[in-house]
């Protein structure tokens, strides 16, 4: 990662500079220049970026809220939840890196900062686990690298529950 690059920040995009962005995913870089701001003030989500020196988004992550039925989840994430209750989790519903900085460790650092907001989100509202839909096979491989495990009927739904991540030094 460049040492050209600041911190994680809450998307502003007033301060943040979006309009260059392209990760070569239409519907990630349109999610970020059309949507990200409006949803964060709606609070439907919360985006995070981190940007160059002169506030261009070389990357992006987005948070949700959201929690999942039992049928949906994997053996570990239902183990020692109530089946009367829906199971409490983040939901990670972007990561993108801007083609510019791809395979340079981003993404990596980018998902770590975000498992580390729902660790520390963690002590203030349950959160059982992070799922993560996808786009593709390829991020799904990404995805499992860090620990996320695929649910049978769609692999690229994948998910990790904060034990893990806990156990993982999160």
């Amino acid at each position: 990662m460049s040492a050209q690059l600041a911190g994680t920040q809450r998307f502003d995009p007033v301060r943040h500079d979006a309009a260059a962005f392209d990760c070569g995913n239409e519907l990630l870089n349109r999610w970020l220049t059309r949507y990200a701001g409006p949803s964060d003030r709606r609070d439907a989500a919360r985006t995070f970026v981190i940007t160059d020196s002169q506030g261009a988004v070389r990357g992006y992550y987005t948070l949700v809220a959201g929690q999942l039925q039992h049928q949906g989840a994997t053996a570990a994430v239902r183990k020692g939840q109530s089946p009367h209750f829906p199971i409490p989790i983040a939901l990670l519903a972007r990561l993108a890196v801007d083609a510019e900085h791809q395979g340079h460790g981003l993404g990596a650092a980018l998902l770590r900062d975000a498992l580390s907001r729902v660790e520390v989100a963690s002590a203030q509202v349950a959160v059982h686990a992070v799922v993560v839909h996808a786009i593709d096979e390829q991020a799904a491989a990404f995805y499992r690298r860090f620990g996320f495990r695929a649910l049978a009927p769609t692999p690229c739904t994948l998910m990790v529950t904060l034990s893990e991540l806990r156990a993982a030094g999160y």
